[in-house]
């Protein structure tokens, strides 16, 4: 979003009403923990994504239709 922005200064206005989320140790256990609990490994992406949504107790919001199945209740699928 940054490098296609001609206004930085109004994109980052606009970007502060969120909270940026870093990767920390916990997240880290939860991926690891998650992966070995599944019945088929996910994609390293997908378990970072729940292993986040796990801990901030949130959801992933995408339009990958086949995503329910892959990261669970924690999928929310945009239309």
């Amino acid at each position: 979003m940054l490098e296609g922005r001609e206004d930085e200064d109004v994109l980052l206005e606009w970007l502060e009403q969120f909270t940026i989320q870093g990767l920390h140790f916990a997240h880290a256990r939860r991926c690891a923990l998650l992966q070995r609990r599944s019945r088929r490994r996910m994609g390293e992406n997908d378990a970072w994504l729940v292993a986040t949504a796990e801990i901030l107790d949130a959801d992933v919001v995408g339009a990958d239709r086949s995503a329910f199945e892959r990261l669970g209740p924690k999928y929310l699928r945009f239309q």
